[in-house]
């Protein structure tokens, strides 16, 4: 039963693309909060079902893999499912009575562009195909420029300097892409793992190993190829940002993990890249950045941006040092990451819906005004800094013993510095949202129920995955 309804998870999301531009504001809002409930219970449903048996593998159309089309359902990719599914669930619930305000005419054009983007996302995870992957890598790229653009101010500028940085990206991996077909006649992950093994790998191997990486890591927003990323989170609409900041750039590391390991064992990786100790290197350089910097913005999302950018450095390094305990801590991360963020982002949505400001000059006081909001955001903050028992703890705890372990010891430092950064970058805000005299916002209350619910949500998520770690680690390992 799971097997033939498992691309449902693809497929509804598509069907609701093509079906929201056809339908009335109304209805089509309140469709896309059905979509994302179903592809929830769905992700589920089919993981209930897979945790006490083998993985499996669905066949599109009845298709043999190195012919067809592949995806491949384990618990790994079906967590990451479910995460992603929340998350797009959770916004749902947060900006739905205000979508119409926010968008106007332009409204189901982005329920349309936004399930585009989750169903590229599903794809991206669940497909066993390296080309395949590429063609959900190009429909995710294409409805983010256009969520980006749908923005003020310079939101266009951001959206196109993303295209162009993006296109760079995709092109370079369809290179790699292609090296590797040429060299080995398929383009199943499978296949390619079980002739890889048999083989000397040359100087072509090399090479598409090397444009696939840079593809990946420009898609990722890895230091130094950031520069895309800060603008286009900045300028596009807080209810895009909202899911697509937590979501890209895991999904790309998410990629680079799958593409790699995928076909290559680590002592190949290690073989082809005897160097690849340098991204490690880069990593740490860019937490040390990145970290200092935080202190300096006066803006929450700008400080949160910065934040991200230093967690992204955290997966490139935990990932390049090659190790069993490193890659456990890699996908932890990319679990507990995604929901921080989130709830970091959805925290400045509640704010700015009252306050209309991040800035800190606008905060003032604010936290008496808004408690339960300002003390969910101190929460996201905490989890990022990493207090126990929530995820940003262990998420840390992991990767920092991974990288002891393999005498990486200035990577682990730099994540402890990290901490610290953000440690006094807290320190300089709490007396600004609670103990200063307060801006004068539009409304005396707190924000609405609803957004409320979604807040204690992404909050008690990151306690849940804290407090199930070592379960959690098993199941991903």
């Amino acid at each position: 039963m799971p097997e033939r309804i498992s691309i449902l998870i693809i497929l509804i999301p598509f069907i609701g693309a093509l079906l929201f531009p056809l339908l009335k504001h109304n209805i089509a809002k309140y469709l896309s909060l059905i979509v994302s409930m179903l592809i929830l219970f769905l992700a589920i449903f089919i993981f209930s079902n897979i945790l006490n048996n083998n993985p499996f593998e669905y066949n599109l159309g009845g298709w043999k893999r190195d012919v067809g089309v592949a995806f491949w359902f384990n618990k790994f990719n079906l967590i990451f499912c479910i995460v992603l599914s929340s998350i797009y669930l959770l916004t749902q619930i947060f900006f739905i009575p205000h979508y119409h305000i926010i968008y106007g005419k332009k409204l189901t054009k982005f329920l349309s562009l936004q399930a585009l983007f989750f169903m590229s996302c599903f794809g991206l995870i669940l497909t066993a195909d390296i080309f395949n992957l590429y063609v959900f890598l190009e429909i995710s790229a294409l409805s983010s420029y256009a969520l980006i653009a749908l923005g003020k101010g310079r939101a266009y500028v951001a959206s196109l300097r993303y295209l162009i940085l993006g296109s760079v990206g995709a092109s370079l991996y369809l290179l790699g892409v292609g090296f590797l077909f040429a060299k080995f006649g398929t383009l199943n992950i499978f296949e390619l793992q079980s002739i890889v093994q048999n083989q000397v790998l040359g100087r072509s191997t090399f090479v598409s190993l090397v444009l696939i990486i840079l593809g990946l890591l420009l898609k990722m927003g890895q230091f130094p190829f950031y520069i895309w990323l800060p603008e286009a989170y900045e300028h596009s609409p807080t209810s895009v940002s909202t899911f697509m900041a937590p979501i890209s750039t895991k999904v790309s590391a998410f990629l680079l993990f799958k593409v790699l390991l995928g076909v290559f064992s680590i002592s190949q990786i290690k073989n082809l890249l005897p160097e690849s100790t340098f991204f490690v290197h880069l990593a740490t350089v860019s937490i040390f950045y990145f970290g200092a910097i935080s202190i300096r913005q006066n803006c929450l999302k700008k400080m949160l941006l910065c934040v991200l950018l230093a967690e992204i450095s955290y997966l490139t390094g935990s990932f390049w040092i090659l190790s069993k305990s490193s890659l456990s801590a890699f996908s932890f991360h990319i679990i507990s990451d995604s929901l921080m963020i989130f709830a970091g982002f959805v925290c400045i949505a509640a704010i700015e819906y009252l306050n209309k400001s991040s800035q800190f000059k606008d905060l003032k006081g604010i936290g008496r005004k808004m408690p339960f909001t300002t003390m969910c955001f101190i929460l996201a903050l905490l989890s990022l800094i990493g207090l126990p028992p929530m995820c940003g703890f262990f998420s840390k705890f992991y990767i920092i013993l991974g990288a002891f372990k393999e005498q990486h010891f200035l990577f682990g430092a730099s994540l402890l510095f990290s901490s610290l950064m953000l440690v006094i970058a807290t320190y300089k805000l709490i007396p600004i949202l609670f103990f200063e005299d307060y801006k004068k916002i539009a409304s005396s209350r707190d924000v609405p129920l609803r957004m409320k619910f979604v807040l204690a949500c992404s909050i008690l998520s990151l306690f849940f995955v804290g407090i199930f770690s070592g379960s959690l680690m098993k199941l991903i390992s």
